[in-house]
């Protein structure tokens, strides 16, 4: 039945996007099939739809695991035209129109059906948001509830955002890898956030030298942002509130 409702919704939602918004900020990894709208908390794929955006409040049709985080493949949808959505996990932030996550293109197996299996070569972590902030006006220091998501494995912790100094900091973890930030930089003119010195370190994955992109929205109130890698595996998309 969950199918059934996505598939509706998706073919409303390509028609009629819920809403038009004035302060929409999203990033992805570079060079993938992933479409974010720049007007609307929206997404499309290359070659799907002639790349029509597709609303979010759409896709959370199939409804969420116990961390709130939405997973579904293309070939889950008994709809022909939508077997080339490719997979997908995302988590919204509270009830905010902010979501962030992991896309990839749905491989096939060796008879060429849809396998429901992510095609690590095009995993590509994103968020969009609406009411992104265009100037920092807290101070001090702010502690953030984060969680964030890599090939399917949820993480969480804390970051804590200096905005005296311009510097966030903090790790998520899910007990076995542990994620962090870095030292990355609070741009106080724009509320965007930067850092090239992320890292991974854990049982499965360690990998140094990740860059930094994220935002902050609703007056400082929420974040939102992606980690990427040399190794795109390790790519990584987080978002939290204080």
């Amino acid at each position: 039945m969950k199918f059934t409702q996505l598939s509706f919704a998706l073919i409303t939602s390509l028609a009629v996007i819920s809403s038009v918004h004035a302060t929409v900020e999203s990033k992805s990894r570079a060079s993938t099939d992933l479409i974010l709208s720049s007007t609307a908390v929206a997404v499309g794929i290359n070659g799907m739809f002639g790349g029509t955006a597709m609303d979010f409040a759409h896709l959370k049709a199939f409804g969420a695991d116990g961390h709130g985080v939405y997973h579904f493949a293309g070939s889950d949808i008994p709809v022909a035209s939508h077997q080339g959505l490719g997979v997908w996990g995302f988590k919204q932030i509270g009830s905010n129109a902010i979501y962030f996550g992991e896309w990839a293109k749905e491989s096939k197996d060796s008879t060429g059906n849809y396998s429901k299996q992510a095609d690590d070569a095009t995993h590509t972590v994103f968020y969009i948001g609406d009411h992104a902030d265009s100037s920092i006006s807290s101070t001090g220091t702010v502690t953030y509830n984060v969680s964030g998501l890599n090939n399917g494995n949820y993480y969480a912790g804390n970051y804590s955002a200096n905005f005296d100094t311009n510097n966030l900091t903090g790790s998520l973890t899910d007990d076995v890898d542990t994620f962090n930030i870095g030292n990355a930089t609070i741009n106080a003119s724009n509320a965007q956030i930067s850092g090239n010195n992320a890292f991974w370190s854990g049982a499965n994955l360690n990998a140094t030298g990740g860059e930094v992109s994220g935002q902050f929205f609703n007056h400082q109130q929420d974040l939102a942002g992606i980690a990427t890698f040399a190794d795109r595996t390790h790519d990584i998309a987080f978002g939290g509130s204080k």
